[in-house]
């Protein structure tokens, strides 16, 4: 099986700079003086009910791109029927207390634990891919940006609750060594890179079962840039992004993001629409995309959609 090209983190000295206008030290605030949320902030007591959801759906008769759609919407109509739970009871008062930490100015950490919704979606499509047997031991997966060492350790959280004995090899790609350095206890296969313009050269061919990131498309292009003024070149920005990640995936491989939209801002997607061309325009199949929550799409308790998780194949 096919690895990452080896990065040293011992050499990346002068390689780990942020481009157009992001800092290493914007990234290196993150993870020195960020707030991560407790395991129930983003409703790990949730995924028992989802779990036994799951385990009730036939998952022999079924391919795994139609086992996937089926399992996303089953998990998008749990969450509108228990989204009070995401401003009341456990939920809420653990999250009252990481919202308290923000009054220092400190760095509220999120990635897929910010939401509970996304992040039992996370949950749900490796929980697809491992009843389908394209999840094992032996896979590789490849998560993009990092933000902290919590970040990086989510998706090894998420393994054993699927199965105990699940554990494949996660690598993390970065153009930052900082996020990465405090990523070690995670993993060592640490990749110090541009993700949209060096992932080809950092990562081998078809050597990735699987390719995740939270978010990353709204830091692309970078702030500040040309790109970041014309949509359709921050467009194409993203297809390249996409493109990457299907070059590293092996045939019947599979992309999870979760992808944030804002209308009329040229460096974000503007709509789901856009979301889906630009994913089909890349060579993935079998989209699947889904609705999902942020702390920020509630209001009063009313749901502002606006974020989505896509599972997209090879």
């Amino acid at each position: 099986m096919n690895n990452p090209k080896p990065t040293s983190l011992d050499t990346m000295k002068g390689h780990g700079k942020c481009h157009d206008g992001q800092l290493c030290s914007y990234h290196e605030g993150k993870v020195n003086n960020s707030v991560c949320p407790s395991p129930e902030v983003y409703g790990v007591n949730h995924l028992e009910q989802i779990s036994i959801m799951l385990n009730e759906q036939d998952t022999e008769d079924i391919s795994v791109e139609e086992l996937m759609e089926d399992s996303l919407k089953l998990v998008d109509e749990y969450w509108k029927n228990n989204k009070h739970d995401l401003k009341t009871n456990d939920i809420a008062n653990h999250r009252a207390e990481y919202n308290e930490a923000q009054k220092d100015g400190r760095y509220l950490a999120g990635g897929w634990m910010a939401s509970p919704q996304q992040f039992s979606q996370l949950f749900t499509a490796m929980w697809v891919l491992n009843a389908k047997g394209q999840l094992d031991s032996n896979s590789e997966v490849l998560r993009l940006g990092t933000a902290s060492g919590a970040h990086s350790q989510q998706l090894n959280g998420v393994f054993p609750i699927i199965d105990p004995n699940l554990n494949p090899a996660l690598s993390i790609m970065d153009m930052c060594d900082a996020p990465l350095k405090d990523s070690e206890h995670v993993t060592d296969k640490l990749i110090c890179g541009d993700i949209v313009s060096g992932m080809r050269e950092a990562v081998n061919e078809a050597s990735m079962d699987i390719v995740t990131g939270h978010v990353i498309t709204s830091f692309i292009p970078a702030k500040g840039s040309e790109e970041a003024r014309d949509h359709e070149k921050s467009l194409a920005a993203k297809l390249k992004l996409f493109s990457n990640a299907r070059h590293v995936l092996k045939l019947g491989g599979c992309m999870c993001m979760c992808i944030g939209t804002s209308p009329n801002d040229p460096r974000r997607f503007n709509n789901k629409d856009e979301i889906v061309k630009v994913i089909e325009d890349a060579g993935f199949r079998d989209i699947t995309i889904v609705e999902t929550t942020d702390p920020l799409d509630f209001s009063d308790g009313n749901y502002d959609p606006g974020n989505f998780v896509v599972v997209a194949f090879k």
